[in-house]
C-alpha cells in the first residue's frame, strides 16, 4: 500500500474530493432526524376525527403548567431514592438555524419519493405524531412538577420497581429520543397507574386532565418497534465519538451494517407501516452517504489495510 501512495495522492496538495473524508459522526445523527421526521405533525390535522384527539392532547399539555392540587401530595422527593441517573444538561442551542434547515432540506428531498412514505396512511401519520407527542410532553411535564415526580416514585415502591424520574428529550440532541423512550418503557406500569388515577381522569375543582397523556397499548408497541432501530444508531455515534483510535477503516463495515439492519425493517410487514417508512428514511440518508465514500481514495486505502490485517 506504502508503494502505491505517491500514484494515489495528489502531487501537489493533500486537498480535494478524492482525499476528502466526511464526519462520520454527523451521518447517523442525520440518519436519527430522517427517522424521528416521519412522527412530526400531519400537514392535515383535521382528517378522519382524529382532530379532538389532537386538541384534547393540546390541553392536556396546556394545563399540566398550572399548579397541580396541593393534595395531591406534598413530601418531597428523596432523589436518593430516585437513583443516580440524573438527566443530562444539553445545549439546546447547539443546532446552528443553518445546518439545521439544510439537514431538514435533505430529509425532505430523500424521503419524496420513498414508497413507504407515499404509502402512509393520514391515520398512520397522526397516530405515530400523537404517540411521540405523548412521551416528548410527559417528558417535560414531569421535569418541571416536583408533586408529579414525587407521585411517580410512590407510583413506582407500588409496582415494587426501582424509582426512576422521567426525562425528556433535547431537540438537538437526536440521541435523547432513546433515552426517553427507554425510561418510558420502564415506567410504563408506574406511569399508566399515575395517569389513571382519578384526579387526573377528569376536570373540576382541584384536578387536572391528564389522562390524554396516558399511552394506548398499540401506541406503547410502537415505542417497542422504533427503540432498536433508535439504538443501532447510538451505539454507531458513541463508538465513533470515541478518541485516540484510528475509525476510518470501520465506517463502511458500520454502515453495511446499519442498512442491513433496516432493510430488514423495511421488508418486515408485520411491523407498523410509520416504523417502516422510518426505517426507510434512515436508510436513505445512510445509503447516500455510503455511495460518497466511492469519490474518497482515503476509504479505499485504509480497507484494504483493514482486510490486509484480518
Amino acid at each position: 500500500m506504502l508503494k502505491e501512495l505517491p500514484n494515489l495522492l495528489p502531487s501537489t496538495s493533500m486537498t480535494g474530493t478524492n482525499t476528502q473524508i466526511r464526519c462520520f459522526g454527523h451521518i447517523p445523527n442525520l440518519a436519527v432526524k430522517a427517522i424521528l421526521s416521519i412522527f412530526d405533525s400531519p400537514t392535515n390535522k383535521t382528517d378522519n376525527g382524529n382532530d379532538e384527539v389532537l386538541k384534547n392532547l393540546e390541553d392536556a399539555f396546556e394545563e399540566s403548567n398550572d399548579e397541580l392540587d396541593s393534595a395531591s401530595g406534598d413530601e418531597d422527593i428523596d432523589m436518593a431514592e430516585v437513583g443516580e441517573d440524573e438527566e443530562a444538561e444539553y445545549d439546546e442551542n447547539d443546532d446552528t438555524s443553518s445546518r439545521a434547515a439544510a439537514d431538514a432540506a435533505e430529509i425532505e428531498e430523500l424521503g419524496q419519493n420513498l414508497e413507504e412514505v407515499k404509502a402512509l396512511s393520514t391515520d398512520d401519520k397522526k397516530a405515530g405524531y400523537i404517540t411521540i407527542t405523548k412521551l416528548r410532553k410527559l417528558g417535560k411535564m414531569f421535569r418541571n412538577n416536583d408533586i408529579l415526580q414525587n407521585e411517580l416514585v410512590q407510583c413506582c415502591k407500588t409496582d415494587n420497581i426501582e424509582p426512576k424520574k422521567m426525562i425528556r428529550a433535547v431537540d438537538t440532541r437526536w440521541n435523547t429520543m432513546l433515552d426517553v423512550i427507554d425510561r418510558a418503557l420502564y415506567l410504563r406500569l408506574p406511569l399508566d397507574r399515575l395517569l389513571s388515577m382519578g384526579k387526573y381522569t377528569r376536570k373540576g375543582k382541584g384536578k387536572k386532565m391528564l389522562v390524554h397523556l396516558k399511552l394506548s397499548s398499540d401506541e406503547w408497541d410502537l415505542l417497542v418497534e422504533i427503540r432498536p432501530i433508535l439504538k443501532w444508531f447510538k451505539i454507531a455515534t458513541q463508538h465513533f465519538s470515541k478518541s485516540n483510535r484510528p475509525l476510518l477503516a470501520e465506517v463502511i463495515p458500520y454502515i453495511d451494517s446499519i442498512t442491513k439492519k433496516l432493510e430488514d425493517v423495511i421488508g418486515d410487514y408485520s411491523k407498523s407501516p410509520i416504523v417502516r417508512a422510518a426505517a426507510a428514511k434512515g436508510y436513505a440518508i445512510m445509503n447516500k452517504y455510503y455511495g460518497k465514500t466511492d469519490y474518497s481514495i482515503m476509504y479505499r486505502m485504509c480497507m484494504s489495510t483493514f482486510f490486509h490485517l484480518l
